[in-house]
């Protein structure tokens, strides 16, 4: 590799340094370690100073290196290495496979000599240490890097689209229409919170969006339930996906109505999950290292896409460190840097659900929305995430007690919307009936999106939980314009195909 720098410079050294960096840590020669550090010294000089034989061994002199790199003969016999300096590509990737090959020796030398020495450390410790190591090398990008010019045309191309009425999302939605308008679609390297009070229906939505990209878009998932069996988890998205009543299974008074949607959603999951599609671990209080290494797994042998974790307040801190209750802070944020890090060596999306403070329930706070101080325990988990959103009731307890004022009608326009229809009118009943008055069987839930990154906040989604069905369905209660005029695809075509480029 280093006969080509010596033969090609000006075209080599450059690719090289891409992929090497300047330190030349892959190479385990000293000697070549040496040489490879003054070149890129020389290729970083402004003009660069191409390491030809005689301007590289002026360079050495002055540094008072060139004994240490081997000598003047010794470099010159380098040269005869390589015919040209076409041969960069291979000699490449034999001098990353051979520093991959002894980093892994490391590895197990290390951990080698921990499981003799750490006796005090329980065998799964080291084993998880050992895995995240290998993984970590598994894991690394060896790609090159985008230039500015490729991300330009990632924004040209979109714009193109648009301009052709195709409307995209940046990445697959999550089955709610109102918040896929606010966040575009969850999208890759992207660190999400969502934030709810116990009970309040977090694990509902994020199991939801999950299935949703299971299902509808056939993307493989990985769910991290952490406080709820598989079996409790599955059985909750059977019925909600068959859209029946689980509480009367739940006490044996099942009906027969509802069997077929069950049965179809009994099928539909279980395929989904020989396709790999759906994955679901249940370990209950995982150290940061387990569940990273679950995640690194599930992604390279199962193609996961998406991530989500139930929920962030249950996860360990670093095995092996002590952790007091008054430093909870310092390990939930310990926690999520590492999944900053984890989102972006995966370049996927991951969902986790959070607590919110008990303050909120305060007569106090139930007016407001909630803030980005409502997170339990750490401020690092509103610092680190790109979009932080928070799922709390709609206060309707004046529209369910005086259903006829005009405010009340005005609040209750969800129960006619069309994204209600498939769920039983006795269920959307503005008066008490056979079934009892709406109440008791839909909740309106917003989820305001206080932070996002790269789009707006402050605003909200409006959601109607369906209790019968543990299920969220779209509130659409905002009266809808006619869809915008669509342009004949003839004009469309007979534009500039290169709108928006240089012209000549």
């Amino acid at each position: 590799m280093l006969a080509c720098c010596l033969i090609a410079p000006a075209e080599v050294v450059p690719a090289a340094l891409e992929r090497l960096g300047a330190l030349g840590e892959a190479f385990y020669d000293l000697r070549h370690r040496t040489l490879w550090q003054v070149i890129a010294k020389m290729a970083a000089h402004t003009p660069p100073r191409w390491p030809e034989l005689l301007s590289l061994k002026a360079q050495l002199d002055r540094e008072g290196l060139l004994d240490e790199a081997g000598g003047l003969a010794y470099i010159a016999s380098l040269e005869d290495m390589s015919p040209s300096g076409s041969n960069l590509a291979y000699f490449l990737e034999d001098v990353e496979d051979c520093h991959l090959r002894r980093r892994l020796l490391a590895a197990t030398a290390q951990t080698s000599a921990r499981v003799r020495e750490a006796l005090t450390e329980g065998a799964e410790v080291l084993l998880n240490e050992h895995t995240a190591a290998v993984l970590a090398l598994a894991g690394e990008n060896k790609g090159k890097l985008a230039t500015i010019e490729e991300s330009l045309e990632k924004v040209l191309t979109r714009l193109e689209d648009i301009k052709h009425g195709r409307k995209q999302m940046l990445g697959p939605g999550t089955g709610f229409n109102y918040l896929d308008n606010i966040l575009c679609g969850l999208k890759p390297e992207e660190y999400i919170v969502i934030a709810g009070r116990p009970g309040g229906g977090k694990t509902m939505l994020g199991v939801q969006i999950a299935e949703h990209w299971a299902l509808s878009h056939k993307i493989p998932v990985g769910v991290f339930s952490l406080e709820m069996s598989q079996d409790a988890l599955l059985e909750r998205m059977v019925f909600s996906l068959g859209r029946a009543q689980m509480q009367k299974y739940r006490n044996g008074f099942f009906v027969n109505a509802d069997m077929p949607g069950v049965l179809a959603a009994v099928e539909t999951l279980r395929g989904a999950a020989k396709r790999g599609l759906l994955n679901i671990d249940d370990r209950p209080s995982p150290t940061i290292e387990q569940l990273s290494l679950r995640m690194r797994q599930w992604h390279r042998e199962r193609g996961c896409r998406l991530f989500v974790v139930d929920y962030i307040q249950l996860i360990r801190g670093h095995a092996g460190r002590r952790y007091t209750e008054t430093n909870r802070a310092g390990e939930l944020a310990e926690i999520s840097m590492e999944f900053l890090r984890l989102k972006k060596e995966l370049k996927v999306p991951i969902i986790l659900l959070a607590q919110m403070n008990r303050n909120i329930e305060n007569a106090d706070n139930r007016a407001r929305q909630p803030v980005l101080s409502d997170l339990k325990d750490c401020g690092q988990i509103e610092q680190d995430a790109d979009v932080v959103m928070f799922l709390y009731d709609v206060p309707m307890q004046k529209a369910i007690d005086k259903p006829d004022e005009p405010l009340s009608q005005k609040m209750l326009t969800f129960l006619d919307a069309p994204s209600l229809e498939d769920v039983p009118a006795a269920w959307r009943s503005r008066t008490d009936g056979p079934d009892g008055p709406w109440s008791d069987h839909l909740k309106r839930q917003n989820i305001l999106v206080a932070k996002q990154r790269n789009g707006p906040s402050g605003v909200s989604a409006a959601l109607v939980r369906v209790n019968q069905w543990m299920r969220y369905i779209d509130a659409f209660t905002a009266s809808r314009g006619p869809a915008p005029e669509r342009r004949p695809e003839a004009q469309i075509a007979d534009e500039d195909d290169n709108w928006g480029r240089e012209q000549p």
